[in-house]
């Protein structure tokens, strides 16, 4: 019931909520402070009586997507002024993200929603600030996304590319299986469910376009974290070689700085799959290694450069490997 006093709107609901609560937990009608815990507040009302229903979860997942999208409003209106916000691929992400009314009904609005929503959240600190500095992912280009899961990079990565005649290729990799967004995703983008560790470099060049390789490489692998900083380090240093050798070839980083070679890579390991002048990001957790890696990459690359974005919290070692124009030179 609504009341309606000269220009203003009055629930009934607004006007008896502190009260009712007050009555319905036996603590007067004056009173709307309880300091004492849930569970004795739960014992004193079971007590007296009552009993507890469990609240609508439709209800509640609505209230929690009209949260998000409060933070996310406030997000574009804080980086807007910083150029953070101002990619095709970003606005165009988040535009949608306001369409829930575009599917059929509240349980499949709210599902899709609360994805979208996560999704869109994880790759704000990272490849958005990335692209709109760099530019990495042109028109047509075709990309390579190591560690996809749980989907966000893909998005840009797309939407990057322009519309669907301009061509290009979005391939994603990862040890999870990963639902491509159809709404911010198009025929382009593909993902295998396979371990870049064991995966075969020739495998991964397979997936390219007409086998030539990828103009970019984004490896977003992190390992679960553990605590212990040594260990996180290293694995982490582990997978970004990994990348650094699925891009240039297991043998060249061999002939360059005297690594040991696996014995079981094939001789079309040799290359890599990324192509002369494409490009190269890596995510490392920050420690003494990420200097070596930039020390390896800069005679590989006419560029590289370290980015930790400024969205990333503060508590975050997350740092990123930015390698541009892989040299056309290969090591004999």
């Amino acid at each position: 019931m609504v009341f309606i006093l000269g220009d203003c709107e009055w629930d009934v609901w607004d006007i008896f909520r502190w009260e009712a609560m007050n009555v319905i937990a036996c603590e007067g009608s004056e009173r709307i402070e309880r300091p004492e815990t849930y569970k004795q507040w739960q014992m004193r009302n079971t007590r007296a009586g009552f009993r507890q229903l469990p609240l609508n979860r439709e209800i509640v997942e609505m209230r929690r997507i009209g949260s998000k999208l409060t933070i996310i409003k406030i997000l574009l209106s804080v980086k807007r002024d910083s150029g953070f916000a101002r990619s095709k691929c970003n606005l165009n992400i988040h535009r949608q993200a306001y369409r829930l009314q575009d599917v059929g009904s509240i349980g499949s609005t709210t599902r899709w929603s609360h994805t979208l929503l996560r999704k869109t959240l994880c790759c704000f600190p990272s490849l958005l600030q990335i692209q709109d500095k760099y530019r990495l992912i042109k028109p047509g280009s075709s990309v390579l996304d190591l560690g996809c899961a749980p989907g966000a990079w893909l998005q840009v990565a797309c939407q990057s590319l322009g519309p669907v005649q301009n061509g290009g290729a979005v391939i994603g990799i990862d040890v999870k299986n990963v639902d491509i967004p159809s709404k911010h995703c198009d025929t382009r983008v593909r993902t295998v469910c396979a371990d870049v560790m064991k995966l075969q470099v020739n495998d991964i060049r397979g997936l390219s376009p007409q086998r030539r390789g990828f103009d970019v490489i984004l490896s977003d692998m992190c390992p679960p974290v553990s605590g212990i900083t040594i260990k996180d380090t290293a694995l982490s240093a582990e997978l970004g070689t990994r990348a650094l050798e699925v891009a240039i070839g297991r043998h060249v980083l061999a002939h360059e700085f005297s690594c040991e070679v696996n014995p079981s890579a094939s001789d079309a390991d040799d290359t890599g799959v990324l192509q002369t002048d494409g490009h190269l990001i890596i995510k490392l957790l920050e420690s003494e290694e990420v200097q070596g890696f930039c020390k390896m990459c800069k005679p590989l690359f006419r560029k590289t450069s370290l980015l930790r974005p400024k969205a990333t919290r503060p508590s975050s070692r997350e740092i990123y490997l930015i390698c541009q124009n892989l040299q056309a030179h290969r090591p004999a």
